[in-house]
This record gives C-alpha cells, structure tokens and sequence, in this order.
C-alpha cells in the first residue's frame, strides 16, 4: 500500500523546514506523494517541484487559504492549481497584506498580557523569511512550544492571535 501526505507546511508559512527538506524528508519516509500546503502563499512551490522532480516523488500544489466566515476563520485546502496564477496571486497579495497588519496588533496584544516581544525579535526569529507570528509563537522547543516565556501549553499565545472584537462577542 502507498501512502502520502496531503498537508504539509514549509518555511514559506509556518512550517520549520524549507520546501527542499519536506520533499526529502517524504521521500526519505517512503511516501509516494506529498502535497505543499503552506498558509496563503504559493512561494514555497517551486522548490518543492524540483526536489520531487530530482528524487521521484510526487508533489501536489497546494495551499491552505485562510477564509473569513461569521464567527471566525476557516482554512480551506485547495490542490492542483496553477500557482502562477495572476488572480490566485493577487487574491494572496491582499491576505498577506491584512495578516501584515494584523502581526502588530499581535504584538500589541502580547505586551498587554505581560508578554511582550519586539518586531525585531519576531524578524530574528524568522531568520529571514516571512514573518509568521504564529509559526514563532508555537515554534517547539522540547516537549512545549515557547517564545521567551510564553508556552503554548499555557494561553498567553491562544490569546495573543484572537482579535479582541471577536473575543468580546463570544463574552
């Protein structure tokens, strides 16, 4: 029987490897395929192709679109698309411009729960790539996840990502 993996995250979203070594390390695991889901961004794609093209798995576009219904968000996997895609790609420029605004209220929050970071704390810890807040809030660090002192076991980072107006409604 094969087996493959639908739903995986690289550096290009949340995820803490590079789109080359989740190719590898699915090929390294027996899989027949492996699909990149990175949250609302295709940039990770390319790599992925050709890391399956040069050791022999299949690798499905994907993507994991954020999407904003009544009481929240909801994230919806899509496969097999063009990620070249001009209106796919404008679509993604606006999500990542809105969670671009949203990072510093994240930030705000945090502080205001006693756990304050710095943006460029955030930056150093994303070593360069896309910032996302909630890749280094939960980012694991032995049996828990940890930013300085804020566990993801606990809810100071939960907390932090809520919008305050969604959290006065559910009051």
């Amino acid at each position: 029987m094969k087996y493959c993996d639908l739903h995986t995250h690289t550096t290009a979203s949340d995820g803490s490897d590079s789109p080359a070594e989740v190719i590898r390390l699915a090929a390294n695991s027996g899989l027949a395929a492996v699909a990149v889901t990175d949250h609302d961004t295709v940039a990770g794609i390319p790599e992925a192709l050709e890391a399956s093209e040069k050791l022999g798995i299949e690798m499905l576009p994907g993507m994991e679109l954020s999407a904003l219904i009544s009481h929240g968000t909801l994230h919806v996997l899509g496969y097999l698309f063009d990620p070249g895609s001009p209106e796919l790609n404008e679509v993604l420029k606006e999500v990542q411009s809105a969670r671009a605004a949203r990072n510093p209220l994240i930030l705000k929050r945090l502080r205001d729960l006693g756990r304050p970071i710095s943006r460029s704390e955030l930056e150093e810890m994303g070593m360069g790539v896309r910032i996302s807040t909630r890749a280094l809030l939960m980012k694991p660090s032995g049996k828990s996840a940890r930013v300085r002192n804020c566990r993801a076991d606990s809810t100071c980072a939960a907390r932090a990502a809520r919008p305050t107006a969604r959290r006065r409604s559910a009051r």
